[in-house]
């Protein structure tokens, strides 16, 4: 780390430098001398706030006690708008290239500047909330999250989408419109975690609630040791015609994802035992 940024303000230092001190004018064709200096002083401006971004990292995984390796939700918004003011600058020094200026583009095509308005509301306001939830402390990258019918840990908050890994390893993209507006369940910040297993049975497999919770834990007794005693609880949920919805709770000692998906998958199993040996007899 501390080699990375010596030697960016190493070039930093020598960029600035050589735009200082360096005869540009004597660089023949015009149009050569201003992509020369404009591609440096493009190169100045990325150096110099990579390694100001650098430093910032530094301190800032110091201070709140995060590895090199962590990021969190400031380091992402960070690295978001560090990305999308290094797409501005480069665009603009294209245009420099041409002796054609943002203020004058702009001018002479305020039609379409106004219809690239109009077209690109919906991802500026996608930016916009993502940077309100980056900063925000209700979403964190690490927290087990519920959005719409998606749920699953929080991977990445890119610059336009909220990125989450589901119990299947899916990748799910869901845009900050989406998340900003739709309500969200925040599994991680409950001070106690419950997890929870819902299912449905048809009426009449087993004769009452407690003989089924009975029954599940049976089945996963391994883990037992991993889990609070008291904690277990089966709730009926909804009774209707064909079937009956239930959810089945726990609260393990330490969060483990693993473990979760691995006490699910035996209880699933479990159930299918229980309807199939129903089903024989």
């Amino acid at each position: 780390m501390i080699k990375k940024v010596a030697i960016r303000f190493l070039v930093f230092i020598l960029l600035g430098t050589a735009i200082a001190w360096f005869e540009w004018e004597g660089i023949k064709p015009i149009w050569l001398q201003r992509v020369l200096l404009n591609s440096a002083e493009f190169l100045l401006f990325l150096t110099g706030t990579e390694l100001v971004k650098q430093v910032f990292f530094f301190f800032y995984r110091k201070k709140n006690g995060l590895p090199s390796y962590q990021n969190n939700n400031v380091i992402q918004a960070i690295v978001n708008i560090h990305r999308i003011l290094v797409v501005f600058v480069f665009f603009g020094t294209l245009l420099s290239f041409f002796n054609i200026h943002f203020k004058d583009l702009i001018t002479s095509m305020s039609i379409v500047a106004a219809a690239l308005a109009i077209l690109s509301k919906d991802y500026v306001s996608n930016i916009i909330s993502g940077m309100i939830i980056a900063f925000g402390r209700e979403l964190e990258i690490g927290n087990q999250i519920k959005i719409g019918v998606h749920k699953g840990k929080i991977e990445e908050l890119t610059i336009s989408k909220v990125v989450l890994i589901n119990d299947d390893d899916d990748v799910i993209y869901i845009p900050y419109n989406i998340a900003y507006s739709t309500e969200i369940i925040n599994y991680s910040k409950r001070t106690i975690k419950k997890t929870s297993i819902e299912f449905s049975l048809k009426p009449g497999i087993v004769s009452s609630v407690e003989e089924l919770e009975q029954y599940i834990k049976v089945a996963i007794k391994e883990h037992a040791l991993y889990i609070e005693p008291s904690s277990y609880n089966l709730k009926t949920e909804h009774i209707k015609k064909g079937h009956v919805d239930y959810k089945f709770q726990y609260i393990l000692r330490e969060p483990n994802q693993k473990l979760e998906r691995e006490i699910k998958r035996l209880t699933i199993r479990s159930l299918v035992t229980l309807i199939e040996s129903e089903i024989k007899v």
